[in-house]
């Protein structure tokens, strides 16, 4: 596992973070008129803070910052996950922090449909760039369509 202490070890103080330009995705994050806020943001600040680093925020489409991080525009990303855009991410040699919080993932169904499991569903729409792990293996089986909104 990485820390982001290897990051307050190093003498570069100044670090560029990719991050979502969710407008609305609150606790977690807002990105709204240029502006960067919420628990992502106070929590990296508070690291920073602690260890005198600067962190520079650039927001993308979650697609996009994935794809520029891998190019190396920035320094590192977050959020981020082993199981998220798994194929962007293959043969790259990418460390990720322990977990910062844990959630459960769920699916919202219509109310006829609530308690009859997975496999009454057709399609499960996602936010573009998010992976379903949970669904991975119907989806590979074709028993799931993926529907990406933005």
């Amino acid at each position: 596992m990485f820390s982001l202490l290897a990051f307050a070890e190093q003498e570069q103080a100044t670090y560029i973070v990719g991050v979502q330009n969710f407008e609305e995705y609150l606790p977690y994050s807002q990105y709204k008129d240029g502006k960067y806020v919420g628990f992502n943001r106070e929590i990296l600040d508070l690291f920073a803070d602690i260890y005198s680093l600067k962190f520079v925020y650039q927001a993308f489409p979650i697609k996009r910052r994935n794809r520029l991080f891998l190019s190396g525009n920035f320094d590192l990303q977050y959020p981020d996950n082993a199981y998220w855009s798994t194929d962007l991410k293959s043969n790259k040699a990418i460390k990720y922090s322990d977990p910062v919080v844990h959630y459960i993932d769920g699916a919202m169904v219509h109310p006829e449909k609530f308690g009859k499991g997975v496999k009454h569903l057709n399609t499960l729409a996602i936010v573009a760039g998010f992976t379903p792990a949970a669904y991975n293996q119907l989806v590979r089986e074709k028993k799931l369509k993926i529907l990406e909104v933005f």
